[in-house]
């Protein structure tokens, strides 16, 4: 026998016959080893090994006086081979005791990638859509300090949203904020700062406050103009993009103003490379998250200041998939989320968080 089973393993030897029933009722997945004269078959159910051997030719004189015929031997040694050969030696797993394979994580392969939306509370947010505004003149609202654009402006500065820096990198204009008086260029106050710089910005009411009158002047500003709520999920081209997770996260204070939709869109084959919607799911109010989320997580409370924390606690709400949802780019497949009405929720905090896998395109 060329394998050789660890000692700690307890090893019941049969005959072909019985070793096919035994394997059929502990549903063993048959493994086996050749060597020049015999096939040594066996299956692990552990801590037990069942093994049975079967001789390639002539069955040696002490087995054959023992009672088992060279003619059984040639019949069992068909047998083997037409019907369990072929399909022998595939992975094994442990089982439980209700005989269901005992599995392991392992790491996913691919490139982890945390997608975040923006806050459906806070339009300053809502970056994908948005256009670029260069030299817009500002309205003095009448005392020479603030001045007015009528705009929602985006807000890339001020840690608004999850790994904002890296979004700001993928924009040519990176979202800058430019603001000038008779043609003279102006110093915003440094984020989180309490004094300091020309002026300050109110992003949400799309106002700039000076510290010292500008009656009269020309006040200019280039800034990006909040459009619309929709955010995408896109796998890049040549990719495909894994969702597993999803988490959902509202604070306390959150009153929900509209329906949030998930929306999945693909090439429309009749008008390329337009793309259709194909699928539709409206989240009309809470309860229809908290009736398909896997319970929530413990409440964050109100933590890390008012600068910069949260105001309120938040809760999250896990939603954990099956299988997962992919999205190929070789079919333009995306997901969008939105408000149905752009109408904000009132409160902190409203994102949703997706915790997804990229592979290349032709990958497993």
């Amino acid at each position: 026998m060329a394998v050789l089973i660890a000692s700690h393993y307890t090893q019941r030897t049969y005959s072909w016959t019985d070793w096919k029933a035994v394997r059929a009722s502990k549903k063993l997945v048959p493994q086996f080893d050749a060597d020049g004269m015999t096939y040594t078959v066996w299956g692990y159910d552990g801590p037990e090994v069942h093994l049975c051997s079967i001789w390639k030719g002539d069955v040696p004189h002490g087995v054959v006086e023992g009672g088992y015929s060279q003619e059984q031997n040639d019949a069992d040694r068909e047998d083997f081979e037409a019907n369990y050969k072929p399909t022998g030696n595939r992975t094994l797993f442990k089982k439980d005791e209700m005989n269901v394979p005992v599995t392991s994580p392992v790491p996913r392969t691919g490139t982890e990638l945390i997608v975040t939306t923006p806050n459906f509370a806070d339009p300053s947010t809502w970056y994908p859509s948005a256009t670029r505004v260069e030299g817009a003149a500002l309205t003095d609202s009448g005392d020479g300090l603030v001045w007015t654009s009528g705009d929602v402006w985006i807000d890339m500065t001020h840690g608004k949203l999850f790994d904002e820096d890296a979004l700001v990198a993928d924009a040519a204009h990176g979202y800058a904020i430019a603001v000038t008086v008779d043609g003279v260029a102006k110093t915003e106050r440094e984020p989180f700062a309490t004094s300091g710089g020309d002026f300050v910005v109110d992003y949400r009411a799309g106002t700039v406050t000076f510290a010292t009158s500008r009656a009269g002047s020309a006040v200019l500003a280039t800034y990006s103009r909040m459009v619309d709520s929709v955010f995408a999920i896109v796998p890049d081209e040549g990719s495909r993009l894994d969702i597993e997770e999803v988490e959902a996260q509202f604070s306390s204070d959150i009153v929900m103003s509209d329906a949030i939709v998930f929306e999945i869109w693909v090439y429309n084959p009749a008008d390329l490379p337009n793309k259709v919607r194909i699928g539709r799911t409206r989240y009309k109010n809470f309860k229809n998250f908290i009736d398909e989320a896997l319970g929530s997580y413990p409440v964050i409370p109100a933590i890390g200041g008012a600068a910069r924390g949260s105001s309120h606690a938040i809760y999250g709400f896990p939603f954990r998939y099956g299988t997962v949802r992919s999205l190929m780019s070789m079919y333009g497949i995306e997901l969008r989320v939105l408000l149905e009405h752009d109408v904000p929720f009132e409160g902190e905090h409203a994102t949703a968080t997706f915790y997804t896998t990229v592979h290349a395109a032709d990958s497993e």
